[in-house]
């Protein structure tokens, strides 16, 4: 295995963050990646993160600041809704 994507997600519902872990994690396997994963429940957690990150999962409606508001206060190359 090469190096590990990392991945993050941000939800405020923990039975959604962990269905997309499950599914990333289970895809990566098959695939032979290691990966990593955070998991964030607010935007204001996610944009106190100073780790690396290649792969996001940003909830859009969030209590307090939604997605899209985390989204415009981070370095992003590509966004896809």
């Amino acid at each position: 295995m090469g190096d590990a994507c990392h991945f993050a997600i941000c939800d405020d519902e923990t039975y959604m963050s962990e269905h997309i872990k499950t599914r990333a994690s289970d895809f990566f396997r098959r695939k032979n990646r290691e990966i990593t994963i955070q998991i964030f429940s607010s935007g204001e957690e996610l944009q106190k993160y100073d780790g690396q990150l290649d792969i996001l999962f940003l909830d859009i409606q969030m209590k307090e600041i939604d997605g899209m508001e985390t989204a415009r206060k981070l370095p992003v190359l590509f966004c896809s809704i």
